[in-house]
């Protein structure tokens, strides 16, 4: 899974978010930073962990 772009339009100048984006077992922690009106994220560990409530992934339509 990746972070939604509107939780990182939410970040303030100098704000950080850590998020864990992929499915199952193959998770990675990433933090994520606001300078100069700019998001960049970084990879933190790995991690495995199930989605929030809301965050799922829909499924789509797949040959």
């Amino acid at each position: 899974e990746e972070v939604p772009a509107a939780l990182l339009d939410q970040l303030a100048e100098e704000g950080r978010l850590v998020a864990v984006e992929g499915q199952g077992n193959s998770g990675v922690a990433r933090l994520f930073f606001k300078a100069g009106g700019v998001v960049t994220g970084r990879r933190a560990f790995n991690a495995a962990i199930k989605p929030l409530p809301g965050f799922e992934r829909t499924h789509a339509f797949e040959f």
